[in-house]
């Protein structure tokens, strides 16, 4: 039973629509004109107005094939396939079959708000879809939909204009982050194969000396070796399965390892005991700070270094373990992760690729022979980092604050009736 709150109420969109459009089934031959013809392949946010692609049709075109116009302000939605995906039209368009064109009355429904209503009745599109390969909600069955709205169109656009407000909050977010990730890629690119020099500039081959190598020209003051000339490559002991305990001292998978590099919770933990932790550090050793962890079968060539003092032991044949590491840690780690496609050219096999110890000891790496110029290369790229995660998680925050929103606002939980007449 749906609480109805006062002054709102249940309508069809039958009710509350001029029009449904349904696309024709045939594609056009010809774009030659201006009309845009899309596909959900264009679709890139709130609104919809172009062909990304470039298909357009001409007006004779769309007579001959009597092709569907959608007009300004028609809330597309996909109806096929991939279902509640929607978009606002900005400009006359056409579509194929995937959408079904949404015109509301002016006066009963605004559009904005239908926009932010549509997808939140995805689960029960599913529900009224059609089809097994390929699920199809009907025109019809769109008509009978009934959605939960204010009667009055000024607390409908307010509704729409909190959320669109929240929108573009997560749009520059968006930005934002995706901004400091496209940093840290052209960080990595010059800082990982030209360094800093004395006075903290990037180098470049025209202002800078230059030598060969076997990874090709690296700056004067780096140097190239081998990775088992500046780590001890191992792996560990063997732990049965008979061994595993259902709490105790973590026991890591190569699974679990990726989980902690992506700053994921670990799933499906795996434990060992105190006691067989204790023989196996005493015996043979058990990873510590500033360790690096590689990935050797599964997913390849994800690396994490151990980050702090925490008791943990993993599977062998897992992961690679480099111990010993006499160049700066941190500086490895981003090392590593920046040749990760040299990494993966050592696996061997054909169906189930791995790494071992010995494909990757004689793998070449550079570096600076300067221990203080690894550490500031490391801390500008942990930096980086930092304002990637704070902007990760700001994205985060707005994306949860939309949802909860989208929750209170559209169910008439929380009302705006105070903020009518008002600005935001």
């Amino acid at each position: 039973m749906i609480n109805i709150p006062d002054g709102w109420e249940l309508r069809t969109l039958n009710y509350l629509c001029d029009d449904f459009i349904v696309p024709m089934r045939d594609k056009p031959k010809e774009f030659n004109g201006n009309v845009p013809w899309c596909k959900i392949e264009d679709f890139n946010g709130k609104y919809l107005s172009t062909s990304q692609n470039n298909q357009f049709v001409n007006e004779n075109t769309i007579r001959k094939m009597n092709l569907k116009v959608n007009p300004v302000d028609t809330v597309l939605c996909s109806c096929s396939a991939v279902l509640g995906v929607t978009a606002i039209v900005k400009k006359p368009l056409i579509t194929n079959q995937t959408f079904i064109g949404i015109v509301p009355n002016s006066k009963k429904l605004d559009s904005q708000l239908l926009y932010y209503i549509l997808p939140t009745h995805i689960k029960q599109f599913e529900n009224i879809s059609s089809g097994t390969t390929i699920v199809y909600i009907s025109r019809d069955k769109f008509e009978k939909l009934e959605i939960l709205l204010p009667k009055e169109k000024k607390e409908q656009e307010k509704i729409a204009e909190i959320l669109s407000e929240v929108d573009s909050a997560i749009n520059k977010a968006e930005a934002y982050y995706e901004k400091n990730r496209k940093i840290k890629t052209a960080l990595m690119q010059d800082l990982l194969t030209h360094g800093i020099d004395e006075k903290g500039k990037i180098r470049n081959p025209k202002t800078h000396q230059y030598k060969d190598s076997s990874l090709g020209d690296i700056p004067m003051e780096w140097d190239s070796k081998e990775l088992s000339q500046i780590s001890f490559l191992t792996s560990s002991k063997r732990v049965f399965l008979s061994e595993y305990k259902s709490a105790g001292i973590p026991f890591y998978r190569g699974k679990e390892i990726s989980e902690l590099q992506n700053k994921q919770q670990v799933s499906d933990m795996l434990y060992i005991s105190e006691e067989k932790y204790n023989e196996i550090k005493k015996n043979y050793g058990a990873p510590k700070l500033n360790d690096i962890l590689i990935t050797a079968v599964g997913t390849l060539g994800n690396i994490m270094r151990v980050s702090n003092n925490d008791k943990f032991y993993f599977k062998d044949g897992n992961l690679i373990w480099l111990q010993n590491i006499n160049i700066d840690a941190f500086f490895l780690e981003y090392l590593l992760r920046f040749i990760k496609n040299s990494i993966l050219d050592n696996a061997i096999g054909s169906s189930q690729k791995a790494l071992t110890i010995k494909s990757l000891k004689n793998m070449q790496v550079i570096f600076p022979q300067d221990t203080s110029e690894q550490q500031k290369i490391a801390q500008i790229l942990l930096s980086q980092d930092e304002k990637i995660e704070k902007s990760k998680a700001k994205l985060e925050k707005l994306k949860s604050l939309k949802t909860a929103l989208m929750q209170d606002l559209l169910s008439g939980t929380k009302r705006v009736n105070h903020l009518l007449g008002e600005e935001i």
